[in-house]
């Protein structure tokens, strides 16, 4: 069975068992600090990368055109760094949705160093789904929340 059967069998497991890789990235030694490891804001340039695959991935449109009429703006970022990032180190980023609510969800993302598998950093986001016309928080639509929920770790949640 390939991966697209086995996400059509099972979604809730897939994305559990094995949150799926949604960014890829090289630490680059311009990307480096003086001390030769990833600098800061380049972890949160990688994080954003990869949440831009994520609204891809569930179908939540992207651009500015006048016919987007909502989106997913970050209302919360918290970054942990385990391990540092040597330049020339290659990152994947796994994420899980943690919490689905009404208006707004919390993406838990991991990186992780491809040559030795050890979690390097870590980010939760909080995104809001905003209409894009009144600029104003706006309820996820059922048909992007069913596009959602084969990624959360759990139940959705009620806003709080």
């Amino acid at each position: 069975m390939d991966s697209e059967g086995l996400f059509d069998f099972a979604p809730y497991m897939y994305h559990v068992l094995m949150p799926p890789i949604i960014h890829y990235g090289v630490a680059h030694p311009w990307l480096c600090d003086a001390l030769g490891h990833l600098n800061t804001r380049n972890y949160h340039a990688m994080y954003d990368d990869a949440l831009f695959v994520f609204l891809a991935i569930i179908g939540c449109p992207s651009g500015a055109g006048a016919s987007v009429q909502f989106g997913f703006v970050d209302v919360r970022n918290e970054l942990e760094y385990f391990n540092e990032v040597a330049a020339g180190a290659v990152i994947k980023i796994q994420s899980v949705v943690e919490k689905l609510g009404k208006k707004s969800m919390t993406v838990a993302l991991r990186m992780t160093a491809i040559d030795d598998s050890i979690t390097v950093s870590s980010m939760k986001a909080v995104m809001v789904c905003m209409d894009m016309q009144s600029r104003t928080p706006s309820i996820i639509p059922e048909e992007l929340r069913t596009k959602i929920n084969p990624f959360t770790a759990g139940p959705s949640l009620p806003d709080q």
